[in-house]
């Protein structure tokens, strides 16, 4: 039988104190104004422990928190002063899961020995209160948006009803998002709305609407499972995470990323049911940048792990590994393991070229309730040919405290706490673009192999599930494996006929294979579908070029532009088609406008080149 879905710490028996500090995980060792009182100084609650507390505790144990009371004012910290020294002295509470030797995160938030000290020194004393004047205030965690209120606030469309009791839920809510213009979101903030019952956040973006599809057709809000589409992307690769008492921020030291309109924001929450129904109605404020520099080179995001996971029941030391040779010098920014109850130990290194060993994170205590990313006080840098290492150790045996399956059953690749994974997310940073690209194809080279495996495991458990089938059919299509890519896709379209990208797509091997009119067919039915399916209409454009209709294809690209006007391809072709009738100048500012939007793109920079030189023959002549 499965065992409870609740919080597992290391101590039986002290539940109600084992939260203490749960969620105080984004402050640094020392707060703002927190000192350590000399010997023999009365220690008080108003000028040495409240600080503390407030800077470590306060962010789960507060009216809006997960913790299941409140640490802010006196009496409440009074109350519970002898198991706040206990946990604290044993270091079980503030929790903080890299080795303390790894001095090098920006939010570390385990207490210092002075601070430990200082705690026990006040309850020794009596708990003394001290002078009310300098009772500390709670500015740093307002119950309203920590950031103040934002620039825009996007809601689930509908309140998600969570049952009582059971197993835990992953589900994927759509949230439409539009706007006029193209916007830089310099900070985000969640607000999960029940954080008691919600264990973790994810956010990403979609273009082609696959997870609408997948909503429409649940009959509940959302949808369950992994992202669902294979345009699910992370903005600029900014990893848009929310783990309880996790602590809002602004991009200080990062560039703002980009925030396309005619999108779908795609909220991920695994949430745990509690005794009771409860009802989830999640919000995120995004809070806007100006002054922004588009040609500033973007971050990149790693991710290691193998798609396929199996752990045979009893199995106690299950090792994966995962390795990538960097082929450019990079900058990692953050780190952010990703696994369930069955690991137990998490290791990831980066081997420099001179085989020296630099640790970029060790957990000997793995805890999926308290997973976090992990941003660095300073980039660790990495010269050219160094090699980051990961490796993941899991136990499937009765021995695992938190093994969620009593007794243990053979486990497998997947989102909930009843499956496993093993996932590795690595922010870096390149010198210029340049750079950018050749790691971004290095690692797509790299990657592929994976999901593939991936896709194919999954229809060996289930044939019918069409979005395996989609990602399976995607990447055969970028492989140029045409026959094996349209069987894939002509599967999806028999278990999900309304399902517009592998329309599209099949429309785009037969495009590929010189059979106009039936890649016409599938893109018009794509559109039937999607009207906003904008890969539609950029290949029915392309048809229109090749048939010497560029006034055709003009009205196509503008419709792909009005659909997704910030995507680059829809301006380059809707530049080629102008360059067929002559309009130069208006091709030239379509092209200029593909690659500001990505600078990576080299399509629009030969475009230009052809240009400038056919007025360079043109003047010769």
């Amino acid at each position: 039988m499965a065992r409870s879905r609740k919080l597992v710490f290391p101590l039986a028996g002290l539940a109600i104190i084992l939260l203490l500090g749960a969620g105080a995980w984004w402050y640094t060792t020392h707060g703002p104004g927190v000192t350590v009182p000399e010997l023999g100084e009365v220690v008080t609650f108003a000028e040495d422990v409240g600080p503390i507390i407030l800077n470590h505790c306060a962010s789960c144990h507060r009216s809006s928190g997960a913790a299941p009371f409140e640490l802010i004012t006196y009496a409440d910290v009074a109350d519970r002063a002898d198991e706040i020294a206990d946990v604290t002295g044993r270091r079980v509470m503030p929790p903080w899961l890299p080795g303390s030797d790894l001095d090098i995160y920006k939010y570390q938030r385990s207490l210092s020995d002075g601070q430990i000290d200082t705690i026990r020194k006040w309850v020794a004393g009596g708990c003394v209160e001290g002078g009310v004047a300098n009772l500390p205030e709670n500015e740093e965690w307002p119950e309203g948006w920590q950031l103040g209120t934002p620039d825009q606030v996007v809601k689930m469309p509908r309140p998600y009803h969570l049952p009582p009791g059971g197993e835990d839920i992953v589900r994927n809510f759509v949230i439409p998002f539009s706007a006029k213009k193209r916007l830089f979101v310099n900070a985000i903030e969640f607000r999960p709305g029940n954080p008691r019952v919600v264990r973790h956040a994810f956010a990403w973006f979609e273009s082609t609407g696959a997870t609408r599809g997948f909503d429409a057709r649940d009959m509940e809000p959302g949808s369950e499972g992994m992202p669902r589409g294979v345009d699910a992307v992370h903005p600029d690769s900014h990893l848009l995470v929310w783990t309880p008492g996790m602590k809002a921020e602004r991009n200080e030291e990062r560039a703002p990323w980009r925030l396309e309109s005619r999108l779908d924001l795609i909220l991920q929450l695994h949430m745990v049911p509690s005794d009771d129904p409860e009802i989830i109605e999640a919000e995120l404020g995004l809070y806007y940048a100006d002054n922004i520099d588009i040609e500033e080179t973007k971050p990149l995001l790693l991710r290691f792990g193998p798609r396929i996971l199996d752990i045979p029941a009893g199995e106690s030391t299950h090792v994966i590994e995962d390795s990538f040779r960097l082929p450019v010098k990079t900058r990692v920014l953050e780190i952010y393991p990703h696994a369930h109850h069955f690991c137990r130990r998490i290791s990831v290194t980066a081997v420099l070229p001179d085989e020296h060993n630099k640790p970029l994170i060790e957990i000997d205590d793995w805890n999926a309730d308290l997973r976090e990313p992990y941003r660095y006080l300073r980039p660790i840098v990495l010269p050219e040919g160094s090699e980051i290492k990961m490796q993941f150790v899991f136990d499937n045996s009765a021995n695992n405290p938190r093994n969620p399956n009593d007794p243990p059953i053979q486990v497998g690749f997947g989102p909930r706490f009843s499956n496993t994974i093993g996932d590795l997310w690595v922010q870096v940073l390149t010198e210029n673009n340049e750079d950018r690209y050749r790691l971004k194809k290095n690692y797509a080279d790299k990657a592929g192999p994976i999901h593939r495996a991936g896709y194919e495991h999954k229809l060996e458990m289930n044939p019918d599930d069409e979005l395996a089938r989609f990602n399976l059919g995607w990447l055969q299509l970028q492989y140029r494996e045409w026959a094996k890519a349209r069987k894939s896709l002509e599967e999806v379209i028999r278990v999900a006929p309304d399902f517009a990208p592998a329309r599209s797509s099949l429309g785009l091997i037969y495009m590929g294979n010189g059979n106009l009119k039936k890649a016409v067919k599938y893109f018009d039915e794509a559109l039937e579908s999607d009207p906003d399916c904008y890969e539609a209409h950029i290949n029915l454009g392309m048809i229109a070029l090749q048939n010497g209709r560029p006034g055709d294809a003009i009205k196509r690209f503008k419709l792909a532009v009005l659909s997704y006007p910030y995507n680059a391809d829809c301006h380059t072709y809707l530049g080629y088609a102008y360059l067929e009738l002559g309009f130069f100048s208006d091709a030239v500012k379509r092209f200029q406008k593909a690659q500001r939007l990505d600078p990576e793109d080299r399509k629009p920079v030969i475009a230009m080149e052809k240009v400038v030189k056919f007025f360079q023959e043109e003047k010769l002549e």
